[in-house]
């Protein structure tokens, strides 16, 4: 299927018109726009190179989605940084980050009963523990691969002067570990406290700059607020 070209004028100063021809909006154009993968570079017609047309683009959705430019240049990891600021990505990782917020009201003890009146004393619905884990699991593995790749893609050097860059390291390596343990060796014959679900609100925080901005502005008039 083929999609119709544009055809548009532009009025200057000189009183010329310049025919400005679109390209023709295809089916797998439409598909990639409506799934959020990024769009394709086209230097057919292009004197630049293709490395100098990537900087250019990956800078320039930077400027648009109000990102930091902090990042390696190179060929590689531009196009790795690219998929992975691309919007199928983010809205992954912020599905991840629903569920493994989530999971709290369907762990034991559960959120859930059969009625809400409490003079019955109702019994909590009981999910299945795999399950549990196993969804855990795979949202904790996603976070891993997602603050790795960013790191790399940002640099060692970068990375470790941001402190909500560690912390996010640190507690996902802390949770896989602690997740392993209670899968392969305690299992659901444990009813201590699990460190993993109270660090759970900071991968919240890490993928929010508004929480961000408001934890140092909390931080920065906490003594006034004390006093």
């Amino acid at each position: 299927m083929r999609g119709r070209e544009t055809v548009s004028s532009v009025n200057t100063v000189d009183g010329l018109d310049h025919i400005i021809v679109s390209p023709p909006v295809t089916l797998k154009n439409r598909l990639r726009n409506f799934v959020g993968l990024p769009k394709p570079i086209d230097d057919d017609d292009c004197s630049w190179s293709t490395h100098t047309l990537l900087c250019a683009t990956v800078f320039l959705e930077d400027a648009v989605n109000y990102q930091s430019i902090v990042h390696k240049v190179s060929n590689h990891y531009l196009l790795v940084y690219r998929w992975f600021s691309c919007s199928l990505i983010q809205n992954l990782h912020r599905v991840a980050l629903t569920i493994n917020l989530c999971l709290a009201f369907f762990e034991r003890p559960s959120s859930f009963s059969i009625t809400s009146d409490v003079r019955d004393r109702p019994a909590r619905i009981v999910f299945p523990y795999v399950l549990l884990m196993i969804i855990e699991g795979v949202t904790l593995i996603w976070f891993f691969v997602y603050i790795c790749t960013k790191i790399a893609c940002l640099g060692i050097e970068h990375a470790r002067k941001r402190f909500w860059f560690i912390a996010f390291f640190i507690v996902t390596v802390y949770s896989l570990c602690e997740w392993f343990v209670m899968i392969a060796v305690v299992r659901y014959s444990y009813d201590g406290i699990r460190l993993r679900r109270i660090f759970r609100p900071l991968f919240m925080v890490e993928s929010s700059q508004l929480m961000k901005k408001a934890l140092k502005a909390v931080q920065k008039d906490l003594v006034t607020i004390i006093a």
